[in-house]
Parts: C-alpha cells; structure tokens; sequence
C-alpha cells in the first residue's frame, strides 16, 4: 500500500475490535483507515483496487476480513456529508 501510495500516504489507524480488547478471531474484521496527503489519481485508485483484489484472491483469510478506506487528511477534520465518496475496502469489494 505504501508502495502504490507513494508521497500520498500519510499515516495507517487500526480501530474497532482490533485496537479495543473485543477481537474475535471467528467472527471480527480488521477496520482500518489509511490517511493520505489529498484525493488520489484515478491510477492511484486503479492499483489500490488491483492490490485489493489480490489480496482478495489469496488463501489468507483476514484478506476477506479487511474494512477500510482512504480519507484524505483534511476529511478528517472537515467532513461534509455531501462531499465526494472515499475509497473503501469491505470484504474483499474495493
């Protein structure tokens, strides 16, 4: 991910289950956000979803498990509900 994102990434959050002491290994996901510098290329979301799907297609199961997005760094602070959907992971659809 770092790779692809290149000067774009910014900083990674585990959050829910994971990071809380809830886990279960039977029946939790991994929510996670990625925080990047600004809205990424078309490219850019193009080889994320390759990633994905990759991974996706692997015999790792928590590739299945995976709930995510890509928030550039100033929705974190300023969100809008109408604005521009992110990119996001959920159970292996990017």
């Amino acid at each position: 991910m770092q790779t692809i994102l290149g000067d774009q990434f910014y900083d990674f959050y585990l959050y829910s289950s994971p990071t809380n002491g809830d886990f279960d290994a039977y029946r939790s996901d991994v929510d996670f956000a990625v925080v990047i510098q600004s809205k990424l290329p078309v490219e850019v979301i193009d080889d994320l979803d390759v990633m994905h799907r990759s991974l996706a297609a692997s015999d790792n199961m928590w590739a299945q498990k995976l709930e995510g997005a890509y928030l550039p760094r100033k929705k974190l602070r300023h969100h809008v509900r109408n604005d521009r959907p992110v990119p996001i992971i959920n159970e292996g659809r990017f």
